[in-house]
């Protein structure tokens, strides 16, 4: 497994056709200091919720692949991995792998959201 990163720092996406957006969403993270070390609470919190959602992809996926659940046993399973904390890191999650960067910075959660890339619609 590769890990390049001890922390998730918030990096907003914008449009590349939306400049003011982009101005905003960094003055707000610059604001805020989401990223400092000012806030390690908030990045501990956003790792946690990584590992959390690869934590409950993976019990979704034994329960698919390895027991053979049928949908209607899985289904509790999505809904409590959409009720999730920290959901922008679920969505940072699904833009690294669509881009191809997850492959480098973890392995194991690239895989494994190739395994059940239903996923990604969640």
């Amino acid at each position: 497994m590769t890990r390049k990163y001890d922390k998730l720092d918030f990096r907003p996406v914008v449009s590349a056709d939306n400049g003011y957006n982009q101005i905003r969403a960094d003055y707000a993270v610059k604001t805020l200091k989401i990223n400092s070390e000012y806030r390690l609470t908030l990045a501990k919190s956003r790792m946690d919720a990584y590992h959390d959602y690869q934590n409950r992809l993976k019990v979704y996926a034994h329960r698919k692949l390895i027991d053979f659940w049928d949908q209607s046993r899985l289904d509790p399973i999505i809904a409590r991995f959409n009720k999730s904390n920290h959901v922008s890191v679920w969505f940072e999650i699904k833009r690294l792998f669509q881009g191809g960067q997850l492959a480098r910075i973890d392995s194991d959660f690239y895989d494994l959201l190739t395994t059940v890339p239903e996923a990604l619609t969640w």
